[in-house]
């Protein structure tokens, strides 16, 4: 997989606000969701999508559902304060690899452009 693929499209800048936190039971996350329909992320996906299938990647089935995961292991839902709206502005694309160690998730921003 070329993973430049995706990090070449262009990206308009656009905010996206998050403020509904959410949980997701069979998931057991605890989440923080947009607060109004993220249309131009949607968009984002989309043409991201296109691009990944133009170049033979199967692309992932299950509906696209924009989040910022706020706690893991959520076994019930909790009555939480409201939060502040959490702007968020997006200008780029980056893969970025999870995975688990015993200290919990960690995340890593792979290379965009091959190393020289």
């Amino acid at each position: 997989m070329n993973r430049r693929s995706g990090c070449s499209l262009r990206v308009d800048s656009f905010d996206m606000t998050l403020g509904n936190v959410t949980w997701w039971r069979h998931q057991e996350l605890l989440c923080l969701e947009p607060i109004k329909n993220a249309v131009a992320l949607n968009e984002l996906v989309v043409t991201l999508k296109t691009a990944l299938q133009a170049q033979g990647l199967e692309i992932e089935r299950r509906p696209f559902c924009p989040h910022l995961t706020l706690a893991r292991d959520v076994r019930r839902a909790t009555t939480t304060k409201a939060v502040s709206e959490l702007r968020w502005q997006v200008d780029r694309i980056e893969l970025v690899e999870s995975t688990i160690s015993s200290q919990g998730s960690v995340y890593r921003v792979l290379p965009t452009k091959p190393p020289t």
